[in-house]
């Protein structure tokens, strides 16, 4: 889950470099790097190398957080909308997931075949993915639609065609 904050920190620190602001990101690590020690600081002895992964989870998403807000001075931002968006991805694939690990609890109770054992892995990517597509349109994740939409076009051009 650490990825999210260090794919948002990234990008948004490219975006002050593209209004030739490269001062602010500089400062908000600078002051990103002293969190960073008061936490492994406050968190070594308890923790041991635990404290290092944990602050630098916990930093950067500081990190992103502080950019994203003065980014907001530059450039009008929706995040109501994005993280919206975020949280219906992330309750279509625990609902998804939910599920999928209960067919696999009851479906993969044989696994000395493995003729067997490769057809159910392959069914059970698509029945993870097919079930996050329904969710996602359930819950009308906009990606989601889209790429349904354009599916629908090209199954109906390629049906058009024959």
């Amino acid at each position: 889950m650490a990825i999210l904050p260090y794919i948002f920190r990234d990008t948004v620190t490219r975006i002050f470099y593209a209004f030739n602001d490269s001062k602010t990101p500089f400062l908000v690590a600078l002051s990103s790097v002293l969190l960073k020690l008061i936490i492994n600081a406050l968190l070594i002895d308890k923790l041991n190398i635990g404290a290092i992964t944990l602050s630098t989870s916990f930093v950067t998403l500081f990190n992103g957080a502080v950019l994203g807000y003065l980014l907001k001075k530059k450039i009008k931002l929706y995040y109501g909308k994005y993280f919206k968006q975020l949280s219906k991805m992330l309750i279509s694939a625990a609902v998804a997931g939910v599920i999928s690990a209960i067919i696999y609890l009851l479906w993969f109770v044989d696994r000395s075949n493995s003729g067997a054992l490769l057809f159910k892995t392959i069914t059970m990517l698509f029945l993870i993915f097919g079930l996050y597509l329904l969710f996602g349109m359930h819950y009308k994740v906009d990606y989601i639609l889209i790429l349904y939409e354009r599916l629908r076009r090209k199954i109906n051009g390629y049906i058009r065609k024959e």
